[in-house]
């Protein structure tokens, strides 16, 4: 039997965090983010497969690109990073992209098109979706 794939959420509203886990906690062992430095603390001490990074973390909040520079330097492989945003503006997506992340998209997350990236990301069947 194989380990639970780790995946971290970063995410400034709980419930936005709630909803997201929701959707994943069937198929992987989730950690919780609620702000940039909570992130760091796990991104130090916890290899992950996957990343979901809300792009505008709260008003004085670090961005999810400053969460990304955090992975890329503590992360030993690379890992699924997909940013959300509710913003509608297409300067975000080219942001994100830019920044390292794997994918953008656009909240409500949908749990097949979660899947569907993941597994686009890993090859397909990485996980399930039930």
């Amino acid at each position: 039997m194989n380990p639970k794939k780790k995946i971290i959420i970063v995410e400034d509203d709980p419930i936005n965090m709630l909803i997201i886990s929701e959707l994943l906690k069937n198929e992987f062992l989730l950690f919780h983010a609620l702000n940039y430095e909570v992130a760091k603390e796990l991104i130090q001490y916890i290899q992950f497969d996957v990343s979901i990074i809300d792009f505008h973390l709260g008003t004085f909040e670090k961005s999810g690109i400053e969460v990304i520079e955090v992975l890329k330097k503590y992360q030993k492989k690379d890992i699924c990073n997909i940013g959300i945003s509710s913003s509608v503006r297409p300067q975000d997506k080219v942001d994100m992209l830019e920044a390292g992340f794997y994918n953008f998209m656009q909240k409500p997350l949908a749990k097949e098109n979660l899947i569907h990236v993941i597994n686009s990301f890993f090859g397909d069947n990485f996980i399930m979706s039930k």
